[in-house]
């Protein structure tokens, strides 16, 4: 009993050793080049070529398009992810951000015309998530206006200067 358990024991050592040799055996496809040959390994998709030198036989990687592309492949989903989150992050303060109201009567009601396209909302400014409201633009308006009264009579101070007699002290 013990020498059929030897035995059977020994044919499977031996198919499984078999089995690795002939699979390391046949882990490289050498397709003829001029000049040599190339080497493609069947596990790893790697290839090099190979040629004499010096009396032997020498192998080196050949550029690896392959593994750029995996490497751009790779920062692309990198960078679609951050997308992403950016997406996602702008869409929860839109829908964070305070609406106008619609009985307001400073409410936009206009409508666009048949066979028009209705208004792009604005792009968002970097570093801020939300849309000023109505106080905060009026606040905007009136100091532009400020600044512009000001720049005016800057320059009408100017012409006045201009327009005056200069007169040389003595």
């Amino acid at each position: 009993m013990r020498t059929a358990i030897m035995r059977s024991a020994i044919l499977v050592l031996g198919l499984t050793s078999s089995t690795a040799a002939m699979a390391q055996a046949n882990r490289y496809s050498m397709i003829p080049v001029e000049g040599g040959a190339l080497r493609l390994d069947t596990q790893s998709g790697e290839v090099s070529h190979c040629m004499p030198q010096y009396g032997t036989w020498r192998c080196s990687g050949v550029a690896d398009e392959l593994a750029k592309l995996r490497t751009k492949i790779s920062e692309l989903k990198k960078e679609n992810k951050s997308l992403k989150s950016d997406v996602k992050r702008l869409e929860r303060a839109a829908k964070a951000a305070p609406k106008a109201d619609a009985t307001s009567p400073k409410a936009d009601t206009a409508k666009p015309e048949a066979g028009e396209a209705p208004p792009a909302a604005a792009p968002p400014v970097a570093g801020n998530d939300r849309i000023p409201g109505e106080d905060e633009i009026d606040q905007m308006m009136t100091f532009l206006e400020k600044m512009a009264r000001r720049l005016k009579g800057m320059v009408e101070e100017m012409r006045r200067e201009q327009q005056a007699p200069q007169t040389k002290q003595l």
